[in-house]
């Protein structure tokens, strides 16, 4: 699904920006997010995943960048394929607002 700059797929928003911040660093693998129960994942084809480090883990699961090339395809079992433009572009999950016990809190959506 596509909204000027935003596009979605899933439990994944993709907003345009102009770069990647300072403290992103590239990722070895093309997975966007692996799923929590299904065990599919978003996963980009001609582009680049990015986030924070500490050593070799990454610490900042809300903090994904992405740098989609020409024919930047991100793909998953149930969603289907997104195209997406050459550009940067912020990943961001969505989450829900509940309380617990409570206490308000966000929790992300499980695919």
């Amino acid at each position: 699904m596509s909204r000027g700059n935003l596009f979605r797929q899933g439990d994944l928003l993709f907003k345009r920006v102009d770069k990647i911040p300072n403290g992103i660093f590239p990722s070895r693998s093309n997975i966007i997010l692996r799923g929590e129960s299904t065990g599919h994942s978003h996963r980009i084809e001609n582009g680049q995943v990015f986030n924070v480090f500490l050593g070799r883990r990454i610490i900042r699961r809300d903090e994904i960048f992405i740098r989609a090339d020409k024919g930047a395809r991100i793909i998953h079992e149930e969603h289907g394929i997104l195209l997406l433009e050459p550009a940067f572009y912020v990943v961001t999950r969505q989450r829900e607002f509940m309380t617990i016990k409570e206490k308000e809190t966000w929790k992300f959506i499980r695919d």
